[in-house]
């Protein structure tokens, strides 16, 4: 039963009706359908209905589909498979015979074996050709077998036959040629009056096959290589004389294959055909491809569905499709749920079984990815690595998801990246709550974690993001020890960030450190993101402190020894520097006393010598003398002047009389002195003696005092400079201590 899809049953059925020589030769034939749309859409019922209705219509003469429950491994065994499900539409159409088809896949079936036991190597890179795998799993690798001159030769000297050495290095077209071959001795055969296949194109049109593919998305990878470079070449556009497998006459050269075979195409996937091939070779096909998206049930759609299903009671339309979107698989699933139960729909088992349909085919590895993916609102390869199960396959696992249409589109919260389709994300997370809550809220978190540091780090670029992560590692860093130990290329950069990011880094005395509420948001990022690596680089963060640890401390306690010395040393100049005090004052204390008694002595001595006394008798006696003439004289002398009075020549003669024995006085004074120090001068030679050594013992005492003083200036110098630098020292202690008390862990 079909709900819907009216105008696609419509479209398609025009298509195939149209023939494949038809009278209005403008007239645009679709040979190619492309059919794509959400898991659980309805393709394989689609597919199913129009197998149906070729077959009551007769508007094609032979249908053959690829069964999407098959597990197939290689190419020929596909074709194999495919061919094995031919149907004939109309009346009187022969037995099909896949001779060919069958041989084929059953001697690359013994090449396997024969490889696989004798040169598993070259077995491995045949199996990379012929294996049927999807886009995302053709990623994982790169086969180079096309143009590869080695692999050639070593195929042809594994195997002599030329049939073999093709089937292996050419195994698409040989399989497609196989085929072709098939259906040749199915539909035209030379017997009876048929000499020649020009006798079947005078009165035969082109025999109708429809192939069908369904979920086309798990094999898309190796059936686009073999549908685009080989089979629809064939189809379309070959002749029998580019058969190089089968050089037989009955297959004439210059004749076409599309001259006896009308191919036409159905193939149904969850992503657009094109979007399958990264290479865009279907867009050569374009002008002759229908591509139809099919969309969830309409409101309208849902309530025939449960009517047809027998639901007559009062439902709720609005809430059936918030949990199932309209997806007719997940609007099945509910209505059997309600039949079943009669008691509205139970969401936690419609998600596991939409989880089942989503998983269908895929790997265990692939079903992890997806479930992760669930749980972010959008990702990118550093979201998915923050989950254990994609950490160290987060790139295949972001490739693999980017490059499935069926699974992923551009996500509409943040441009650039991709999200899973809502309800394949809605579907997997109540699936994964309902299998494990425990497993649902680690992942919840995990997301959380993520989008709060990708806030924090989002204005950055990546090398400063990857820089700021493994500051994290840090409680403090300091950029001259730690960061070209733990950072070495990317040493300059973080300072440029401690220098310009003052909203991110905290100064401290000495280092720096992440603000705590940015550091504890990229520390749970790191558990997540690193978690192969998380706990060795606290290691590595643990080693280098330890190392600077060490060399703090060895630097700490080689200070304080110097300090301990300089102390010591400041000891002993104190004590010196009192000695020379002592020493200092005692001088002082001589000179002064040396002075005191040189100024006694002084005072007590002679106050002139003899020869001063001789001196001045000499002067005495002559002036004496003199004196006594010019009295003599100075009457004659008064009288030669003239008009003196008697009296003042008298007087001036007694005047100069009188100084005369004045000065023979003085004569005999300083005669008698001179006779009496002379007579005294072993005395006076001993008083000057002792008055030298007065002198000498007061400069001496002076000089030895300016000794002590300046003996004691130098020491308090010396004092000083040890004071500033046990200062310096200790200063230099206070910040290793900081620097110690500011560790990195």
């Amino acid at each position: 039963m079909i709900v819907g899809r009216t105008k696609e049953i419509q479209q398609i059925l025009v298509e195939l009706h149209k023939p494949v020589n038809p009278a209005d030769k403008t007239e645009d034939i679709k040979r190619i359908i492309a059919i794509n749309g959400l898991f659980g859409v309805g393709k394989s019922t689609l597919l199913r209905n129009i197998v149906a209705q070729v077959e009551t219509l007769n508007c094609a003469d032979a249908l053959i589909s690829s069964n999407e429950d098959a597990h197939v491994k290689y190419l020929p065994e596909f074709v194999y498979q495919l061919m094995n499900s031919f149907k004939a539409c109309k009346p009187g159409t022969p037995r099909f015979r896949s001779d060919e088809t069958d041989a084929r896949w059953m001697r690359f079936s013994e090449i396997a074996g024969e490889l696989k036991s004798r040169d598993e190597k070259t077995w491995q890179r045949i199996e990379e050709r012929a294996s049927l795998r999807s886009g995302a799993e053709m990623m994982e690798y790169e086969p180079q077998l096309t143009g590869d001159n080695n692999f050639d030769s070593t195929i042809r000297s594994q195997f002599k036959s030329s049939d073999d050495q093709r089937l292996t290095l050419d195994t698409g077209n040989v399989i497609s040629e196989a085929l072709i071959v098939d259906l040749m001795n199915t539909f035209f055969p030379l017997i009876g009056g048929v000499q020649s296949l020009e006798d079947y194109l005078v009165h035969t049109e082109p025999v109708k096959i429809v192939i069908l593919i369904d979920t086309y998305e798990k094999i898309s990878a190796t059936l686009n290589q073999w549908l685009l470079e080989n089979f629809l070449p064939y189809c379309y556009s070959k002749r029998f004389g580019d058969f190089r497998s089968y050089n037989s006459p009955y297959l004439t050269p210059d004749l076409f294959v599309s001259q006896f075979f009308d191919f036409r195409f159905i193939i149904a996937g969850r992503e657009p055909l094109s979007f399958t091939d990264s290479e865009r070779r279907w867009d050569r096909w374009r002008t002759t491809m229908l591509e139809l998206h099919l969309d969830e049930f309409t409101d309208e759609e849902i309530k025939t569905f449960l009517k047809k299903e027998g639901i007559q009671d009062s439902v709720n339309i609005k809430e059936i499709r918030e949990v199932t979107t309209g997806l007719p698989y997940l609007v099945t699933l509910w209505a059997d749920v309600f039949k079943a139960r009669r008691a509205g729909a139970d969401s936690s088992y419609l998600a596991a079984l939409a989880q089942e349909r989503i998983f269908w085919y895929k790997t265990d590895q692939q079903k992890e990815w997806i479930r992760v993916a669930a749980f972010c609102d959008w990702f990118d390869g550093d979201t998915l690595r923050c989950f254990e199960a994609a950490n160290t396959t987060h790139r295949e696992a972001y490739n693999y998801l980017r490059h499935s249409a069926e699974l992923t589109r551009p996500s509409e919260k943040k441009q650039g990246k991709i999200s899973l389709h809502p309800i394949i994300a809605k579907s997997i997370k109540e699936a994964t709550e309902q299998e494990s809550r425990d497993v649902a809220r680690q992942y919840s978190t995990v997301a959380t974690t993520f989008y709060t540091a990708n806030d924090l780090l989002g204005k950055y670029n990546a090398p400063i993001r990857e820089a700021l992560r493994n500051l994290a590692y840090f409680n403090n860093f300091d950029v001259d020890f730690a960061l070209p130990r733990f950072l070495p290329d990317d040493t300059s950069l973080i300072k440029n960030i401690v220098l310009e990011t003052d909203d991110l880094i905290v100064k401290n005395k000495h280092t720096f450190k992440l603000d705590d509420k940015y550091k504890t948001v990229l520390a749970d990022y790191n558990k997540l993101i690193d978690s192969t690596s998380n706990e060795d680089k606290y290691i590595q963060v643990r080693e280098i402190w330890n190392n600077r640890k060490r060399t703090l401390e060895a630097d700490k306690q080689k200070t304080e020894q110097e300090v301990e010395q300089l102390k010591q040393q400041m000891f002993e100049y104190e004590g010196e520097l009192d000695l020379k005090k002592k020493l200092a004052d005692d001088a002082q204390t001589r000179a002064i006393e040396a002075e005191n008694e040189l100024v006694l002595l002084r005072r007590r001595g002679p106050y002139r010598l003899a020869s001063k006394d001789i001196a001045a008798s000499r002067l005495a006696f002559f002036m004496g003398l003199i004196l006594g003439v010019l009295g003599y004289v100075s009457p004659e002398l008064i009288k030669l002047i003239g008009n003196v009075p008697p009296d003042t020549g008298d007087s001036v003669q007694r005047a100069l009389y009188t100084f005369a024995v004045v000065f023979g006085m003085l004569f005999l004074f300083f005669m008698s002195r001179a006779f009496y120090i002379n007579s005294q001068r072993k005395e006076q030679e001993r008083q000057r003696a002792t008055i030298e050594q007065a002198e000498q013992k007061s400069i001496s005492e002076r000089e030895l005092f300016q000794r002590y003083v300046k003996e004691r200036e130098t020491i308090l110098k010396n004092i000083e400079q040890l004071q500033s630098r046990t200062q310096e020292l200790t200063n230099n202690i206070k910040i290793h201590q900081e620097k110690l008390n500011e560790s990195y862990i």
